[in-house]
């Protein structure tokens, strides 16, 4: 297939839910795309929604270590990833289009000193390379030629010496981030600006006012400090920040998917979920803060 989208859901049952709103997002705003998804859920929801099931390699069981082999799993000549935590909420062919001349795509900075899971001046000397793309690996554009193969190929080993380059973990793994940046320091490809990646996919995080999101309908908007208005085409949520908004447009996308509601009663559904949302959220951050005393943990 010339162009598709490829993500990761494996393992527990949260991640599966995650990647079923996604593909129902997908389904809604950019229905001709071709999508796959490497996951070790036989779950028939999944399979309605995305063209391609692909089981996970036996011997790459982690999320991270999954994308770093991204190359070997996509079906797709032009591929983009995006993780399961996201939703899209307009046509995924405009990225395509505006990325076609490019080999592999990440938005963020390219840095030179600093700490980024690991001693950046350290790394880079081990690498004899000048800098090093920092970037969220919630989305990556690649095509598969040579080049992006060699970069997919450095990740890997990244992974499997992690201690050499010093890599800090995390949730338990090493991290996919720096290894694919290690991938791409070497090939000479540095991250795309941050700015271009403001309307193909951005992470509701240093807010500047109220956040709106409409995953049925199709648009996302909101003002971030020291940036301004961002609308892209795919949220890419952070669970405890956005949790309020991401669950409510995850609710109201299953409800939509089963047919039991119309589209003209969706601003109702939103009130009444959105305020549920919150109210447990609320009810929640009271329960560990004042009841058990755990809230930062």
């Amino acid at each position: 297939m010339d162009r598709g989208i490829i993500t990761i859901a494996t393992g527990k049952k949260k991640y599966i839910d995650m990647a079923i709103s996604l593909g129902i997002s997908i389904s809604l705003h950019s229905p001709n795309t071709k999508t796959a998804i490497v996951t070790d859920s036989d779950n028939k929801i999944l399979k309605k929604l995305f063209n391609y099931i692909i089981r996970p390699p036996e011997d790459k069981n982690s999320g991270f270590l999954l994308k770093t082999s991204l190359y070997e799993l996509t079906p797709f000549k032009n591929t983009i990833f995006i993780d399961s935590d996201c939703l899209v909420v307009s046509d995924l062919n405009n990225i395509f289009n505006e990325l076609k001349n490019k080999k592999f795509a990440v938005y963020g900075r390219n840095v030179d000193s600093g700490f980024w899971f690991t001693d950046i001046a350290k790394l880079l000397k081990k690498i004899k390379a000048s800098s090093l793309p920092g970037f969220n690996s919630g989305f990556i554009y690649f095509a598969k030629n040579n080049s992006t193969k060699k970069i997919f190929k450095e990740a890997q080993n990244a992974f499997y010496k992690q201690d050499y380059y010093e890599i800090q973990q995390f949730k338990g793994s090493c991290p996919d981030e720096p290894c694919i940046a290690i991938g791409m320091a070497k090939a000479g490809i540095k991250a795309y600006p941050d700015k271009l990646g403001q309307k193909f996919s951005y992470t509701p995080v240093g807010l500047a006012g109220k956040m709106y999101v409409d995953a049925i309908r199709g648009h996302a908007h909101w003002t971030v400090k020291n940036v301004g208005e961002v609308s892209p085409a795919i949220v890419h949520f952070v669970s405890r920040i956005n949790y309020q908004e991401y669950v409510s447009e995850r609710i109201r996308l299953r409800m939509y998917y089963s047919g039991g509601l119309k589209k003209i009663l969706m601003p109702l559904v939103s009130s009444i979920v959105y305020r549920a949302v919150y109210l447990r959220r609320f009810v929640g951050e009271l329960y560990h803060t004042y009841i058990i005393k755990d809230k930062d943990k």
